[in-house]
């Protein structure tokens, strides 16, 4: 055990000192170049250490015994779909992460395409770029994906219906393994109830993948306490949930304690049972190297810890006291309202408060086993931390449409403090064996119903739709479509990166008006046909949010392709200019 702590500790120092102590210049080179390899690494031990788990499996007798789960998980994620059909929600958030995603896939490059031209039927020249603030796990993922299928936008929202589907899997196995299955599926049910987790299963953000990464860093950690794993696919999950949100760092924070604690409870007990005393073997040693794969995630945060990355005018606001009290009334507003998170919201947070209340009882009572203990102490810090982190922000507030996903990490533990309840209080009624099964059944049903009642406040696009961004780029998508525009325009817009990795060619006032010459030569010589001017003017005001045409290209024709009203002050005007 002193081994291990020795090379965790020393490598630890190694990636502080890698992370930060290079140039900034010197730190975006690398982290651009390097981090698509830091993160197959991070995958192939991730594979690596799943492999002799998966053997041991005997796939075909537990999909057997599982397919009503796996089919009715598959069912929950295809009504889900129905209701809320897949799209882009949060943006520009779920745009840059396939941005990024695209340039993984083109040139093995961690970085986003703020503008870049189309030709010859999908090359793509790229012109200006930034390091993007979000981690790279995601955009990694999708990557391996557009790999296997070829890129397709669409890809991010089949991943996330994918992910989802295992998420809820997931929530299944972790509470039937305590609880029961019946137990089981009402926790699935209850999960899938939430508006905040159907709307981000049907977008292509990364609050999912997130999910599944902690769900299975549970369900893992639960196997370890069994003894039926060792601290590798722990360790691999860790990893790869650091780089999945940012704050999901906590991670190590919270569990490398457990795994060492429980490491050395196993080697204790070894050694007094057999008398050996004989050492780990050396290759187990590279694994608590760990911190060295970390380096990216320290690059990350030098390269993006600026006011622009976090939309605030001082970095102290960024997370400061004076962001708590409004985000706690957000957060309890959020679950008690069935307007944001339908029925289910309020009655699980009154429930899971009662079960946190007899779980905290129970643990003062010293009626759990050590480890156990430890475990819920460990899970129960990971999301308290997750929680405070948000209460801090800036922009930690659920009521804000754009930051409502926040709340899909913490619907876990809300679910199984609210399980937890239940369950024991309806082991303090039941008298047999039929009783117990009865309780669970209108556990199921109940959830059913719970379900049923909250999937409308997830409907369409409700929540979303009150964003003026996501109405400009539905109505930018739906006016190209129909004039069946590619990559023979250019598009002039506001926020380029957003239709980039679409497979438009986009620019900003800026660049066009640096290169206006460049580009009118372009339209002479029929490499592309017409700019296509999306802009968001204040008729109130008559101010756009677009610079006007270079005088060079006064002599080009305008023609108004669309006009609507997309905000009280504002429209948006979409105008071709050719020769």
């Amino acid at each position: 055990m002193q081994r291990k702590i020795a090379v965790l500790v020393i490598t630890s120092i190694l990636a502080l000192l890698a992370g930060f102590v290079p140039e900034i210049a010197t730190t975006e080179f690398f982290y651009q170049n390097l981090s698509w390899f830091f993160m197959l690494v991070i995958a192939l031990s991730a594979v690596a250490s799943f492999w002799g788990l998966a053997r041991q499996i005997n796939w075909s007798e537990g999909l057997a015994r599982h397919k009503p789960v796996l089919l009715g998980s598959l069912l929950l994620v295809g009504c889900a779909a129905l209701l809320s059909p897949p799209d882009f929600r949060v943006l520009a958030d779920e745009t840059n992460l396939l941005g990024v995603s695209f340039e993984m896939h083109r040139g093995m490059k961690t970085r986003l395409p703020l503008e870049g031209l189309y030709y010859y039927h999908g090359m793509f020249e790229g012109l200006t770029y930034k390091t993007e603030m979000r981690p790279p796990g995601y955009p990694f993922l999708l990557s391996l994906l557009h790999g296997i299928t070829g890129y397709r936008p669409d890809n991010a929202l089949a991943l996330n219906l994918g992910l989802a589907w295992l998420s809820l899997v997931l929530m299944y196995f972790l509470v039937a393994g305590s609880a029961g299955k019946r137990w089981g599926c009402a926790a699935m049910l209850l999960l899938a109830a939430f508006p905040a987790f159907v709307q981000s299963a049907c977008s292509a953000g990364f609050e999912i993948y997130n999910l599944f990464l902690v769900l299975l860093l549970l369900l893992m950690t639960a196997k370890m306490i069994e003894g039926r794993i060792g601290s590798a696919p722990i360790i691999s999950v860790l990893l790869l949930l650091a780089f999945s949100r940012y704050e999901s760092i906590v991670g190590f924070i919270c569990f490398v304690p457990l795994i060492l604690f429980l490491q050395s409870s196993a080697a204790a007990g070894q050694s007094s049972t057999d008398g050996s005393g004989s050492s780990e073997p050396v290759r187990h040693l590279f694994m608590w190297a760990f911190p060295l794969l970390l380096v990216p995630a320290f690059w990350l945060r030098r390269l993006t810890f600026n006011t622009g990355s976090f939309q605030v005018q001082n970095l102290d606001d960024a997370f400061a006291a004076a962001n708590f009290l409004p985000n706690v009334a957000g957060w309890l507003k959020y679950f008690t309202i069935p307007e944001f998170s339908g029925f289910v919201g309020p009655i699980v947070f009154a429930v899971a408060v009662i079960g946190l209340l007899l779980r905290l009882k129970e643990l003062c009572s010293g009626v759990s086993n050590a480890r156990m203990k430890i475990f819920e102490i460990s899970t129960g810090v990971f999301f308290l931390l997750h929680l405070l982190i948000r209460l801090f922000y800036t922009q930690g507030n659920p009521m804000n449409p754009y930051t409502a996903r926040l709340v899909v990490v913490v619907l876990p533990c809300l679910i199984f403090l609210a399980i937890a309840a239940a369950f024991r209080i309806a082991n303090l009624q039941k008298r047999s064996a039929d009783a117990a099964a009865s309780s669970s059944a209108v556990m199921i049903v109940f959830a059913g119903l719970l379900l049923i009642a909250s999937w409308p406040a997830a409907s369409g696009s409700r929540g979303t739709n009150n964003l003026s961004l996501y109405r400009e780029f539905k109505w930018v998508r739906q006016q190209l479509a129909r004039l069946n525009i590619s990559e023979e325009s250019i598009l002039v817009c506001p926020r380029p990166p957003m239709y980039i990795p679409l497979g438009y060619s986009a620019i900003g006032s800026a660049y066009l008006k640096a290169n206006a010459a460049k580009i009118m030569k372009m339209l002479e010589i029929c490499a592309y046909n017409r700019l296509i001017f999306v802009e968001a003017i204040d008729y109130k005001a008559a101010r756009s949010n677009m610079s006007a045409l270079p005088a060079e290209m006064s002599g080009l024709k305008a023609e108004v392709l669309f006009e609507t009203q997309m905000t009280g002050s504002e429209k948006l005007k979409i105008t071709s200019f050719t020769r």
